[in-house]
């Protein structure tokens, strides 16, 4: 429709490719794709969310893909974390074995700036 700011594009194979069609718009806003290949590109945001089958929308924001990366970046390391504390063959923790605890006082953390206390930014 004229004036909407819309581009159809047809055999985009899936949302991910519609998303980059969009990035590389610089009017684009927004798009929508939709299974069987067509991509809408949008000159505005959307003004509200829903849900339909076989339709993916989204933003071109790469800043938003960058935030869903570091999400899973952080449940894997939680996930090897919670392994690294179960305990080994023999009852054992595998995290406090003898020769991996400090032997003099020089290697225990003495301030909080020593001990990580949450995950750093990339």
């Amino acid at each position: 429709a004229p004036g909407v700011g819309r581009m159809a594009l047809g055999n985009i194979l899936s949302a991910d490719a519609c998303c980059n069609v969009c990035r590389g718009k610089p009017r684009c806003k927004s798009f929508t794709w939709r299974a069987g290949g067509m991509c809408q590109l949008w000159g505005e945001e959307p003004l509200s969310k829903g849900e339909e089958s076989g339709v993916v929308s989204g933003l071109p924001n790469e800043k938003e893909e960058e935030l869903e990366i570091y999400k899973d970046e952080v449940a894997e390391s939680n996930q090897v974390t919670s392994e690294e504390q179960l305990p080994a063959p023999g009852g054992v923790s595998a995290a406090a074995t003898p020769q991996q605890l400090p032997t003099s006082p020089q290697q225990v953390p003495t301030s909080p700036q020593q001990v990580p206390t949450s995950p750093q930014q990339v």
